[in-house]
C-alpha cells in the first residue's frame, strides 16, 4: 500500500508537471501562430498558380521543405518580436524568390500582387466587395441614387458608374467620393491626367482625410485611368512587400545547383527562342563536370538511350541533360518513373544531377514539376532588367580584354542597350515591329564577339562594317519585313556610332539613358549598379516612340494581370451586397429571361418586306433573306429561353447541372 501511494503521488506530480509544460508549450506555439498563418496563405497562393500555367506545380512536401529551410536561415534572436519579424521576412522572401524563378515574366508581378492582396485581405485591410470590384467590375448595383455626372465630356457614364460603385462598396471610408469629385472637379481632372497619379496625393488630401488604403488608388485608377493601373499595382506591391517583389532577380545555374540534391531534378521551362544549354555547359565547365556530362535531345527512339544514360550517371555521379522533353510525349510516364527512383539514396551517387528542358506542356509529369527546381529561360521584362541580365555572365576580364579598352567598354554597353531596346519594342505590338521577331542572347553574343574582333584590328574602327554585319546579318537575318529592317538599322545607328565615344552622348532626349560617366574605369559591378538606377517603368521616348504608344500597352497589361488573377479566384458573386453565387445567378438569369424579346413574326412587317414578284411569282430576294434571318433569330431566342430556364432549375436542384449549364453558371459570375 505504501509503494502504491508513493507511485500514485509520483504519477500525480508528473501529470501536473506535464499539464504545466503543455500550457507553456501551447503559449509558446501561439506566439508563432502568425508565422504559420503567413505560411499557409503563401502556400494556397502558390498552389493556385498551377491554374495559370501547367508548369507552375509545387507540392506541399516541396513547400514544407522550403518553409523549414527558410526558418533555419532566419536570423536568431531572444526577443520574440524580433524573431517573429525575422522569420516572417525570411519565409516570405525565400519562398517567393524560389517560386519566382520558375515563373514566366508575364506572371511574376501577378504572383507578387496575389501574395500582397492575400495578406491584406486576411488582415481585413481589403474588403471582399472592394476586391471583387477591382476584378469583376460594378456588377448589379442599383444606380437609381447615383449623383449626376459633373462633366460628361471628361467622365464617361461607365467611369462615373465605377466611381459611384467605389463610394457604395467603400461606404465606411469614402461615402462622399462623388460629391468630393464634383466640388473639386478641376483638381481631380488634373490628378487623373497627371503622368504619375499613383505617386501623387489626391486633391485636398482626400486620402488622408478619409483614411483611405492605397488599394483605393487602384480602384480609382481602374475606373478613371486604366492605362496607369499597372504602375499603381507595382507601387501597391512595393509598399506592402518591398522592392524585391517588383524587381525580380535573375537566377543563375549556380543558385539552382546549390538548392538541388541528387533526387531533385532541375527543370528549365523553355520559351520561344531560348536555349539554356550554353548557360548550363558554362557552369559545368566551372565545376569540372562538362567532360563527363551526358546530353541527349529526346524524340522518337531516344527513350532507351536516355534511360541507359541516366542509369550510368547515377552510378558514376555525373550529370545528365535531357533536352526537349515536350517532343516525346509517350516517354513522359517513363521519365516520371525514373525521377521517382532517384528518391532511393543507396542507388544514386551524391554528385548525380538530372537536368530537363521542356516547353510548357499539360502532359509533362506533375510529380516531377512539383518536387523539382524550375527555372524559366526568357528575356526579363523591362529595359532595365534586360540590360542587367546581359551583364550577369560578364567578368572584369572580358570587360578589359581589348586593344582599344575605352571604345570596347562603351560599344559593349551600347550593344547591350540596343539588344534590350529591340526586344522591348515587341510589347507595343504592330507599333513596335510589323512582325514579332524572336531576338535572343545568341544574337547579342555573336555581335559582341564580332565587335571585339573588329576592335583588335589596327587602324580606325570600321563603323560601316559593324553596322552592316550586326544590322543586316546578326539581327537583320531574322527580319523579313523591309520596313522593320529600316527601323532596326535606324535604331542601331544610335548605338554603333562614333558619337557614342563622346562623354555627353545620350540615348534618349531626356538624358536618362546614357553610358556611365566613369565607363573608362568602371568594373562590371559598377556597370550593373548604374543600370539599376534606370527607371523601373521606361518611357516610350527611349524607343523613339510617342507617349501615346504606351497608353494602349499599359491598359492591356493591367487588364491581363487582373484577368489572370480573376481566372484563379473562387467562383463567387461580385459586388452583390453579400448574396451567394447561386442567388446571384438566379437573379441574373431571371432578369435576362424577362428581357428576351418575343419571337419575330411576319404580321407586323412592312408591305414590301415579303412581297411576291409579279414576274416570277416568287418572293423577292430581300424577303427571302429576311425570312431566313428571322428563322435563325427565332431559333436563337428559343435556345436562350430554354437554357436560362434550365439553369434556374439546375441551381434550385430540380434538374442535373450538366457541363454546359455549369459553364453558363461560371460565365454569369
Amino acid at each position: 500500500l505504501g509503494e502504491s501511494k508513493e507511485t500514485s503521488t509520483a504519477v500525480n506530480q508528473r501529470v501536473k508537471a506535464a499539464e504545466e509544460a503543455a500550457v507553456e508549450i501551447d503559449a509558446a506555439c501561439k506566439q508563432y501562430t502568425e508565422v504559420a498563418t503567413r505560411g499557409s496563405i503563401l502556400y494556397f497562393v502558390i498552389a493556385d498558380l498551377a491554374n495559370i500555367n501547367p508548369m507552375y506545380q509545387f507540392s506541399l512536401f516541396y513547400f514544407v521543405r522550403l518553409f523549414k529551410t527558410c526558418m533555419d536561415k532566419a536570423a536568431k534572436s531572444d526577443d520574440i518580436d524580433i524573431r517573429m519579424t525575422n522569420l516572417g521576412n525570411q519565409i516570405l522572401n525565400g519562398i517567393f524568390q524560389n517560386v519566382c524563378r520558375g515563373l514566366f515574366e508575364d506572371n511574376k508581378l501577378t504572383c507578387s500582387f496575389l501574395i500582397a492582396t492575400a495578406l491584406q485581405r486576411h488582415a481585413g485591410e481589403i474588403s471582399p466587395t472592394e476586391w471583387s470590384l477591382l476584378l469583376r467590375g460594378v456588377g448589379l448595383l442599383d444606380m437609381s441614387a447615383r449623383p449626376a455626372n459633373p462633366d460628361t465630356d471628361f467622365f464617361t457614364e461607365k467611369m462615373w458608374d465605377f466611381v459611384y460603385a467605389i463610394q457604395m462598396y467603400s461606404a465606411d471610408r469614402c461615402p462622399d467620393l462623388c460629391q468630393e469629385i464634383a466640388e473639386n472637379l478641376e483638381d481631380w481632372k488634373d490628378w487623373v491626367q497627371h503622368e504619375m497619379p499613383h505617386l501623387q496625393p489626391m486633391p485636398n488630401n482626400y486620402e488622408e482625410r478619409s483614411q483611405l488604403h492605397y488599394f483605393h488608388y487602384l480602384l480609382l485608377l481602374k475606373g478613371l485611368a486604366q492605362e496607369k493601373l499597372l504602375v499603381a499595382i507595382q507601387e501597391h506591391t512595393r509598399r506592402c512587400l518591398g522592392e524585391d517583389f517588383i524587381i525580380f532577380p535573375t537566377a543563375t545555374v549556380a543558385e539552382l545547383y546549390a538548392d538541388s540534391t541528387r533526387s531533385t531534378p532541375i527543370v528549365f521551362v523553355l520559351s520561344t527562342g531560348a536555349d539554356p544549354t550554353s548557360m548550363l555547359l558554362r557552369f559545368a565547365q566551372e565545376v569540372d563536370m562538362a567532360s563527363t556530362m551526358g546530353v541527349i535531345s529526346l524524340g522518337q527512339g531516344q527513350g532507351p538511350k536516355a534511360k541507359t544514360m541516366v542509369v550510368e550517371a547515377r552510378k558514376k555521379g555525373t550529370w545528365v541533360l535531357l533536352q526537349n522533353c515536350h517532343l516525346y510525349k509517350t516517354f513522359m510516364p517513363e521519365l516520371e518513373k525514373m525521377c521517382e527512383e532517384l528518391e532511393e539514396p543507396s542507388m544514386t551517387h551524391k554528385d548525380f544531377r538530372l537536368f530537363l528542358t521542356s516547353m510548357p506542356a499539360a502532359y509533362f509529369p506533375v510529380p516531377v514539376l512539383q518536387n523539382g527546381i524550375k527555372l524559366t529561360t526568357e528575356p526579363p521584362k523591362g529595359l532595365r532588367a534586360n540590360v542587367i541580365r546581359s551583364f550577369l555572365p560578364m567578368s572584369d576580364e572580358q570587360l578589359n580584354d581589348s586593344a582599344k579598352p575605352k571604345e570596347w567598354r562603351r560599344l559593349q554597353f551600347g550593344l547591350k542597350f540596343f539588344h534590350a531596346v529591340i526586344q522591348e519594342r515587341r510589347k507595343f505590338g504592330p507599333l513596335g515591329w510589323n512582325i514579332r521577331y524572336e531576338f535572343n542572347d545568341s544574337d547579342l553574343e555573336t555581335s559582341t564577339t564580332i565587335t571585339h574582333n573588329m576592335l583588335e584590328l589596327d587602324g580606325a574602327i570600321p563603323w560601316d562594317t559593324l553596322l552592316f554585319v550586326i544590322g543586316h546579318i546578326n539581327y537583320g537575318g531574322r527580319v523579313t519585313d523591309d520596313n522593320d529592317r529600316k527601323c532596326l538599322l535606324a535604331i542601331l545607328e544610335k548605338y554603333v556610332t562614333p558619337k557614342i565615344l563622346e562623354t555627353d552622348y545620350r540615348f534618349s532626349e531626356s538624358g536618362t539613358y546614357r553610358c556611365p560617366d566613369n565607363s573608362d574605369v568602371a568594373d562590371v559591378e559598377q556597370f550593373r549598379k548604374f543600370v539599376a538606377s534606370f527607371p523601373l517603368a521606361e518611357m516610350p521616348e527611349v524607343f523613339g516612340m510617342h507617349d501615346n504608344a504606351n497608353i494602349s500597352f499599359m491598359s492591356q497589361e493591367a487588364e491581363k494581370v487582373l484577368s489572370v488573377v480573376l481566372s484563379i479566384q473562387p467562383r463567387e458573386a461580385g459586388g452583390s451586397g453579400g448574396k451567394s453565387s447561386e442567388e446571384m445567378v438566379l437573379e441574373l438569369s431571371a432578369d435576362q429571361e424577362s428581357r428576351l424579346p418575343d419571337k419575330l413574326i411576319t404580321d407586323n412587317a412592312h408591305a414590301d418586306s415579303f412581297a411576291m414578284s409579279e414576274e416570277t411569282g416568287l418572293m423577292t430576294s430581300l424577303g427571302t433573306c429576311l425570312s431566313q434571318e428571322m428563322s435563325r433569330f427565332n431559333r436563337l431566342l428559343s435556345q436562350m429561353t430554354m437554357t436560362l430556364k434550365q439553369l434556374q432549375k439546375a441551381v434550385k436542384g430540380i434538374i442535373v447541372m450538366t457541363g454546359e449549364l455549369d459553364d453558363m453558371f461560371n460565365a454569369e459570375l
